[in-house]
């Protein structure tokens, strides 16, 4: 495949400035493949506190501190991964606020563009992000960052994250949101900041103690597990079905539902040997019906040959 194919069939679709702290694998054309030191196991040991997960709904990355914080059982807010920041100014270019709604945006001259321009300092070297609201339409806005568009997937029928610095501590970063237009709505337009410290602690606690598989498959999955604590489970990346069985130590166990998606299995303090095994539902019924729908053929087609037979006879 040449870059010219790859740059036709796979158009860049996101700004991501926190690339640069992964190591870069292997290039072709305009892909780029990077090694992730942070990726969690298949499997890993974890607070069971998952398991009582509430969603925040509208709020992606007050999501995500929750989330890391159940995991972890780190709760308190010194142990928050991302912390909101707030800009430093705002400006409005052809542009004024609609009355009574702040996040309401009104163009003055229709034939220009309208912009709201925000400006942020990072204090750090951390990694800063944005969050948009789903209100924001498709194409509705031109987001650039000190001039370089902001690229990003349109999934805006819900809240939106968007990386736009990392490692750029005292250099003012200007966000301009360019509209054509009469009016916008720039709902929930929040500002994050990363703490690198924090999430580097969570992640380091939750690969303490992975999944270590010693038999894959598309069907089974085996291995042992290292539980430390109380009140642990083994937390995967496995989406959850009930086609899935589980046995810990050779004795069957019921896998709960973690984050309303994923497969979690309760634990005890200790050593443990785990096999996941997946039957899809309704298999046994299917291949019953099946069968008896096969007999039932049979049964017709030889019936109606011997009675052809009898009356020939």
């Amino acid at each position: 495949m040449n870059s010219q194919t790859v740059q036709a069939t796979v158009p860049k679709t996101s700004y991501k400035p926190d690339l640069v702290d992964y190591t870069p694998i292997k290039k072709a054309g305009d892909i780029e493949i990077y090694h992730n030191p942070n990726a969690l196991a298949l499997g890993f040991a974890a607070s069971n506190q998952i398991l009582k997960h509430k969603k925040t709904a509208d709020y992606p990355l007050i999501e995500q501190n929750n989330i890391a914080a159940e995991l972890s059982g780190q709760t308190g807010v010194n142990q928050q991964l991302f912390n909101l920041e707030f800009f430093n100014t705002v400006t409005y270019q052809n542009v004024k606020q609609k009355p009574k709604l702040n996040e309401t945006f009104l163009k003055i001259d229709s034939k220009k563009d309208g912009h709201v321009i925000y400006t942020f300092t990072p204090t750090t070297n951390d990694a800063y992000y944005l969050t948009l609201g789903s209100s924001l339409e498709k194409n509705a806005v031109r987001i650039t960052i000190n001039g370089q568009t902001v690229q990003q997937y349109d999934t805006f029928r819900d809240p939106v994250v968007v990386n736009l610095a990392n490692h750029v501590k005292g250099q003012t970063q200007t966000l301009d949101f360019a509209f054509s237009k009469s009016e916008i709505w720039l709902q929930n337009i929040n500002l994050y900041r990363l703490n690198t410290q924090n999430f580097q602690q969570t992640i380091q606690k939750l690969q303490a103690n992975p999944l270590k598989i010693t038999h894959f498959s598309n069907r089974r999955i085996t291995g042992t597990i290292k539980i430390t604590k109380q009140k642990q489970v083994l937390m995967t990346t496995i989406p959850y079905s009930p086609g899935w069985q589980v046995k810990v130590d050779g004795q069957a166990v019921k896998p709960k539902k973690a984050l309303k998606n994923f497969l979690a299995v309760p634990l005890k303090k200790g050593q443990h040997k785990i096999q996941f095994t997946y039957t899809p539902p309704y298999l046994k019924l299917g291949l019953l019906i099946s069968g008896l729908t096969i007999l039932v053929s049979l049964i017709g087609h030889f019936g109606w040959r011997f009675y052809r037979h009898r009356r020939l006879f």
